[in-house]
């Protein structure tokens, strides 16, 4: 088994995250479909934002990311192409991560305390909907909106997340961002 390392791009500091050969399990994951996420840009980003979908074949994992947005370090993570004016700390992200050692975990708990508790001791919880295999919180941090979804399933060796931060700049696209993570196929 290997491990690789990840950053969690809120802010908040690293988690390890691992993968290990065929990924989560079967089914595929399915496509992404960008639809719900473009339909929900305000009409004042129509032009600065659209979203696209994409693929990351190793977990299996389909999902959809802002177009044209840089990549950065992390496999999965993209900010606002320099220039863009959309917030120094604005991100977005999606991918796996499984807080050490890749194996079967509680991940309703694990989640909690790698994604959940920290942003909902930083700022002001909006919502927080929880399901069987998956969790969605959206806060407010002083002018910033934070939105995390995650799924699981049980017996699986790793966990699916996505995380936007938005700056002021692009606060107003938080319904398009949180579209833009819902219209992740995990895979698991």
């Amino acid at each position: 088994m290997k491990i690789r390392w990840m950053t969690i791009v809120l802010g908040f500091g690293a988690a390890a995250a691992c993968g290990k050969g065929g990924g989560g399990g079967g089914g595929g994951g399915g496509a992404a479909d960008p639809a719900a996420a473009n339909a929900a840009v305000p009409a004042e980003l129509k032009g600065k934002l659209e979203f696209e979908a994409t693929r990351e074949d190793r977990h299996q994992l389909a999902y959809v990311r802002p177009k044209g947005w840089a990549e950065g370090a992390i496999p999965g993570s993209v900010k606002p192409p320099e220039g863009a004016n959309l917030g120094f700390m604005t991100r977005y992200s999606v991918g796996t991560n499984c807080d050490g050692m890749c194996q079967a975990k509680a991940w309703e708990e694990v989640v909690d305390k790698v994604d959940f508790a920290q942003l909902a001791s930083a700022g002001t919880v909006e919502r927080d909907s929880k399901s069987s295999g998956g969790r969605t919180m959206v806060a407010t941090i002083g002018d910033r909106k934070e939105i995390v979804v995650a799924w699981w399933k049980a017996g699986a060796d790793h966990y699916v997340v996505c995380r936007a931060t938005l700056e002021k700049e692009l606060a107003a696209a938080a319904p398009a961002f949180e579209a833009a993570c819902n219209a992740t196929r995990p895979g698991l």
